[in-house]
Formats: structure tokens, sequence, C-alpha cells
């Protein structure tokens, strides 16, 4: 069977061909779309139970497809990861004015001018040190946003729920990123 899949952009297609069912297909590429979104955004690696990943080579693989790779980036398809995860909000920050002035509405009194400031004091009090290793590997934002003291406490309460659930635990429901359809059989 031949398919092909549109990301909700309309910007970005892919086709390709399975033996199995489309079924079978979509729950395949779901799984990696969605691992890479989470990737992106948390900066932290989906499988952490084992020094050595088993589907390690799969995956080096798949995160080199420019489906998953433009996915990771699209302004529509992140979009639809945060609706349906809203928890992930907290790894998009806000510009630089938007962060100070949370900064200042959530902790009166206590304001500060340098959210990143924030972000170093609370790794660095981590009594967890799994945690801490996760939250100094959230990307860093690009020049002129920031995260807000709440996003960062926020992520904090992300990862410590991640780094004590089961190994099979996923963080995000999973999502059908992509439109398909068939195109031969």
């Amino acid at each position: 069977m031949i398919y092909a899949m549109t990301c909700p952009c309309g910007h970005y297609d892919y086709v390709d061909s399975t033996a199995k069912t489309l079924a079978d297909a979509m729950t395949y590429h779901r799984e990696h779309g969605n691992r890479i979104i989470h990737e992106k955004l948390t900066g932290s690696p989906l499988f952490r139970g084992s020094q050595i990943d088993p589907d390690e080579r799969e995956k080096e693989m798949v995160n080199q497809m420019r489906l998953y790779q433009h996915a990771a980036r699209c302004p529509e398809a992140l979009r639809s990861f945060l609706d349906c995860n809203p928890m992930y909000w907290c790894f998009i920050p806000l510009p630089w004015d938007e962060a100070v002035t949370k900064n200042v509405a959530n902790r009166p009194g206590n304001s500060t001018t340098d959210p990143n400031l924030d972000a170093v004091i609370a790794t660095t009090a981590a009594d967890n040190r799994r945690v801490a290793n996760y939250l100094d590997n959230v990307p860093l934002p690009p020049t002129s946003y920031a995260f807000s003291f709440r996003q960062l406490k926020q992520q904090r309460l992300f990862f410590e729920r991640f780094a004590t659930s089961s190994i099979h635990y996923r963080p995000y429901i999973k999502l059908d990123l992509y439109n398909i359809a068939i195109i031969a059989v």
C-alpha cells in the first residue's frame, strides 16, 4: 500500500509504502512524531530506563527524516500537539517583557528582572539529580524570550512526575499529527 501524509500546515507532504495495514503505519508515525516533539520541547529523550536504548538506531534514522524535523518546528503541528497536551506549554518561552511582568505579578515584593536567574537557582537547588539533569537539558529560549518563574516551576513538576513514572509512561496524549490518504493498494 502506498500512502501520503500531509502536515496540518499543508506545506509538507511525505509519501511512503507499507506491507502492513494503514493503521500500523499511522501508529508508527504517531509514535515517532509525538516522541520527537516531546524531545524537541523538553530537550530530553523519552526513553530513560537504560543506558542502551534497543531502538536507538531506528530513532536516529527517524530523527533525520524531514517529515518529523518539519513537524517539530511547524507552528500548526506544534499547536495541535500543545492543544492536546497543555502540560507542555511551560516549555514555550514567553517574550522577555511578558515573562518579567508575570514574575512581578506572581511574586509581589520579590520581583526579578532576570527570569533566567530563577532557572539557575531552581536547577542548583534540585534535590533530585535526574530532575536537575532534565531541567539542564531544556532548550534555552531565543534572545528576547524567557521562561517565567511559574513556567520553571511547571517544568520542574513535569520532570518530577516523568522521573518517577514507569519506563513505559508517555507524558503526552498520542496525537495523529498528519493527514493521511491512500494513494494505491
